[in-house]
């Protein structure tokens, strides 16, 4: 919450004491509340004194308001995603994001498929052995029957386990310096609330 903010809010809440203190003897109950505000002999001292307790009450309540809102932003289902905000701050459209996603969801098979270190046909053999065997893994089977090397699954492995800021680098929609930029200042927001 910034300062503007902030003191607007405390002009909102000091102005909403006053008009319910104004409302007051619409109550049934007004001589109870009356001498609650009005402990002084003099209206002057009372008008001052009214003044300060308001005035108190709404700086409190708008600090209250913005450790509660700070709070709230750090739950993670409040904080946006890296692609929201590169697509918001215009480094990215929606469908490179979703290109960089679906890259993202890719499975080891389609990797090495993708990159032609296996063949449609090695990868077939390999799944139905699996459908059989469903305890091994495919990366085992492919190396098993001699189709790939353990490089090539850990290359695989890695490919599939990149971040997307990681992905959007090597397509060319960003650079390093754009992400850490852009990840510094969510971690920023994140952490001080604004």
């Amino acid at each position: 919450m910034d300062q503007k903010v902030k003191w607007q809010l405390v002009i909102a809440i000091f102005a909403l004491c006053w008009m319910i203190y104004l409302l007051l003897p619409s109550f049934p109950a007004q001589r109870d509340l009356s001498q609650l505000f009005e402990p002084f002999s003099s209206e002057p001292v009372n008008l001052v004194f009214l003044m300060i307790i308001f005035l108190a009450f709404a700086v409190g309540l708008t600090d209250v308001s913005e450790a509660a809102y700070r709070q709230i932003r750090r739950l993670k289902w409040f904080r946006p995603r890296l692609g929201e905000v590169l697509i918001t701050r215009g480094y990215i459209t929606k469908e490179e994001l979703e290109t960089a996603l679906e890259e993202q969801k890719l499975r080891l098979g389609d990797v090495l498929l993708h990159s032609e270190r296996i063949s449609e046909a090695e990868l077939e053999e390999a799944l139905k052995i699996q459908k059989v065997q469903p305890s091994k893994r495919l990366g085992a089977l492919l190396i098993e029957l001699g189709h790939c090397t353990e490089k090539d699954i850990q290359w695989a492995y890695h490919r599939i386990n990149r971040k997307l800021g990681k992905i959007l680098i090597e397509q060319g929609l960003i650079t390093e310096y754009d992400l850490k930029r852009v990840l510094g200042r969510m971690w920023y927001s994140r952490h001080t609330g604004y």
